[in-house]
């Protein structure tokens, strides 16, 4: 999810140096039985840079081998990046959709999914896949990908919804599946050249981080489910986490579960300058690592709530995203679980 790898940018050479021999070890999720499939689309990103012909011909073969009517296509556009598409390969009798894209070609299709009973594939195709690393699908084996839309578990997994005011006072509800979030990682996103991402992957987040340190911290104030008394911090991003797992294996909140009916609120605010980022660095590779204790300082702090509806508002109007893909710029904004929604295939 492409709006979190700012939040790492600046400590991502450290944290790849130290967490690759963890990542192999950490617990997988449960699967149940693996289900038939009867009709399958495809919905893919044509914007993605990928030999789209040879994949449509690569899913062709393997759905004919696996004795099915051949699969209905689908591509998203500017205006529509997926969730009609999904709902118009169900209408037509589908229900396997594949997604093919990035997180966002991915968020989009799931949305259309949402609470129908049609289960979801995905075969990676952007730049960080950050939702298929959190579901450990092989992200550069489109053949493998596939074997497991058709024939891998089905897991119903939680998704969130997050709801914005902007500045016109209008109120938009969006889904993520990884993680939404105010301050810090959304200015990132807005500072982040498209074309330098293209270009360089996820490392051009570090350009939009060097700017996003320079803003002033904000003054949050966050309510969980019908707590009487909010809580009163001052950050530099508020994040609420579905999945746990961000760029190069590094932990935001490894204990979060896709299928708990939960979400995980994470408050992150540094102080010091450069200090305060190395201190929330270090403490990010010590999460990832597997330490769960209270690694305590007054350069940086990374507080963690878990419920299943939070209220945030702020001192400042700052960029939202959800999934790493822009919403508003919004001083207020709420997010719920809806459990179990959406029906995902994995390995």
């Amino acid at each position: 999810m492409e709006g979190i790898y700012a939040l790492v940018a600046v400590i991502v050479v450290a944290v790849v140096s130290g967490v690759a021999l963890f990542l192999a070890g950490r617990a997988r999720p449960s699967p149940s039985e693996p289900t038939e499939t009867s009709r399958v689309a495809l919905v893919y990103n044509p914007s993605k840079p990928h030999d789209w012909p040879a994949l449509i011909a690569l899913l062709a073969d393997a759905v004919r081998d696996a004795g099915l009517a051949e699969p209905l296509i689908f591509e998203t556009t500017v205006e529509d990046p997926g969730v009609g598409q999904a709902r118009e390969a169900i209408a037509k009798g589908a229900d396997l959709v594949i997604a093919a894209g990035g997180d966002g070609t991915v968020r989009a299709v799931a949305e259309g999914l949402a609470r129908t009973g049609t289960a979801m594939g995905i075969i990676p195709s952007g730049t960080g896949n950050l939702f298929a690393r959190n579901i450990d699908l092989p992200l550069d084996d489109p053949a493998a990908a596939i074997e497991i839309a058709l024939r891998g578990s089905e897991r119903h997994i939680d998704i969130g919804w997050l709801r914005n005011r902007d500045a016109r006072q209008d109120i938009s509800e969006h889904l993520f599946l990884v993680v939404a979030g105010i301050g810090f990682d959304g200015e990132m996103v807005a500072e982040t050249d498209p074309t330098l991402k293209k270009q360089i992957g996820w490392f051009a987040y570090g350009v939009g981080a060097v700017k996003g340190m320079l803003r002033p911290r904000m003054s949050t104030t966050v309510t969980i489910d019908d707590a009487n008394e909010p809580i009163r911090r001052t950050a530099r991003s508020v994040m609420i986490a579905n999945c746990g797992w961000l760029p190069a294996g590094v932990a935001l909140q490894p204990d979060a579960e896709l299928d708990d009916g939960f979400l995980d609120l994470v408050t992150v605010d540094t102080r010091g300058g450069a200090i305060g980022w190395a201190s929330l660095g270090g403490k990010l590779i010590l999460r990832t690592v597997g330490f769960r204790g209270e690694a305590t300082d007054i350069a940086s702090t990374l507080e963690y709530h878990r419920g299943r509806e939070f209220h945030i508002a702020t001192d400042q109007t700052s960029w939202v995203q959800v999934d790493g893909d822009l919403v508003a710029e919004s001083s207020i904004i709420s997010a719920r679980v809806d459990p179990g929604a959406l029906i995902v295939r994995g390995p």
